[in-house]
């Protein structure tokens, strides 16, 4: 779709060439009256609203386009124009038949049934630009689960232009699990190659917030800060255009740790932000849902263990059609490759540093995965999320590394900021 807007461009330049002086407007090139000047007019005319009705197919509004693309056809008839708006008119009108198509995929995201929902991410992975246009406005405009899946897919497919409407959605303070997706979608479709406005807009959304209700805005800056910024607050602020940028930053973040609102450490910020003082164990924070969807309960976990559905301790006796997220930090004991596995039954995922080690987030019955990490001694930041469909639950986090053998991961190695209501697993 690019290409056009590249025509369009070309299409819209005036060739200088062999002129010492482009004469006034309306005049040929002794100052008489030029009499292409009408002719030229309504070429211009006829490139902006040909612009218009490109800009409203980038916006996925093909009826508008269309209707539009119509009204030149009638006006431009039996002129040279008129094969192009027929061209454009046939590609618009498969655009909205694959729109309306995709539509159906787009409900899909948000249905009960799980085989659903991935019935609509594989249509909408490969439904090329005019899925990525739906998906867009979904996550523009929702803030519910298929809002989630829509931001997952963006970020699958490392579509940039997602980056300001992520940004934007950030700045809105959106439920949590769709601020989670956003922060990491952020950071798979910017990649170190860092939008300054984008960054400009989310500091600005966090100097305006007292009541730590912005964090997930504070961990892509930490991000930008620790990572494509390598820790260097000089070329942070110069990134903002702020002086102190990074010193607001670290602020912003030790208070939101202290009240325990957040949690920032290893690629997150830790070379560079105040560290919140920690307590052995792992934060775990229950929902009802596969996929974060309602809130029931947080505890301290000593270790992420859980052997079968039974031990899940929901207050309702909740075995299935769940999701838990566990944050916090694992302590490394010296420099090497450490390898993570994860047992489980259905999903899981597992990142150290914001980086993926593993990542299984399908119906399966037990299975275990593994990957390797090298890692430097000194904490580091992990996470990890689970859901279980329906029947049989589980997830064991097990590590080895140098020195050790393959082992449950408990709160000899784990820790997290405490929060206010704190209870223990």
């Amino acid at each position: 779709m690019r290409t056009r807007w590249v025509a369009l461009a070309l299409g819209l330049g005036l060739s200088l060439a062999g002129c010492a002086e482009e004469p006034p407007p309306g005049t040929d090139a002794h100052g008489g009256a030029d009499a292409s000047a009408p002719d030229r007019s309504e070429k211009d005319a006829f490139e902006t609203t040909l612009q218009r009705v490109i800009m409203l197919e980038e916006a996925g509004q093909y009826a508008e386009a269309l209707n539009l693309c119509r009204q030149m056809e009638r006006t431009h008839a039996g002129k040279p124009e008129a094969a192009q708006l027929v061209e454009t008119r046939a590609r618009l009108m498969n655009e909205q038949r694959d729109s309306l198509a995709l539509a159906y995929a787009i409900t899909l995201l948000g249905a009960d049934r799980l085989e659903d929902v991935k019935t609509g991410r594989q249509k909408l992975r490969e439904g090329g630009e005019v899925a990525a246009v739906l998906l867009r406005r979904v996550v523009r405009e929702q803030s519910d689960r298929t809002a989630v899946e829509a931001a997952r897919i963006l970020a699958d497919r490392k579509d940039r232009l997602a980056a300001s409407i992520f940004a934007r959605r950030l700045a809105d303070r959106p439920p949590a699990p769709l601020a989670r997706v956003l922060v990491d979608g952020l950071k798979a479709v910017t990649g170190t190659t860092l939008n300054a406005l984008v960054c400009r807009d989310l500091f600005a959304c966090l100097a305006k917030d007292t009541q730590f209700d912005a964090t997930p805005v504070a961990e892509y800056l930490a991000w930008v800060l620790h990572e494509p910024c390598g820790g260097d607050g000089v070329r942070f602020d110069a990134l903002l255009q702020e002086p102190g940028a990074t010193k607001r930053l670290k602020t912003y973040v030790t208070a939101a740790a202290e009240a325990g609102k957040m949690a920032v450490d290893g690629a997150g910020g830790a070379k560079a932000l105040a560290k919140p003082s920690s307590i052995p164990g792992i934060r775990g924070q229950y929902f009802a849902g596969t996929n974060f969807d309602k809130p029931v309960f947080e505890r301290l976990d000593r270790q992420i263990a859980i052997p079968n559905e039974g031990q899940y301790k929901y207050p309702d006796g909740r075995k299935d059609d769940l999701s838990i997220r566990w944050t916090g930090f694992v302590a490394v004991p010296k420099d090497g490759q450490y390898t993570f596995y994860v047992m489980s039954d259905d999903g899981q995922r597992l990142w150290i540093d914001e980086k993926v080690v593993t990542d299984d987030w399908t119906v399966h019955a037990g299975t275990e995965a593994w990957g390797k990490v090298r890692l430097a001694a000194g904490r580091h930041a992990i996470r990890v999320e689970h859901f279980n469909g329906s029947s049989i639950g589980l997830i064991i986090v097990m590590w080895e590394g140098p020195g050790f053998g393959k082992q449950v991961l408990t709160d000899q190695a784990l820790s997290t900021a405490p929060w206010p209501g704190m209870k223990k697993g």
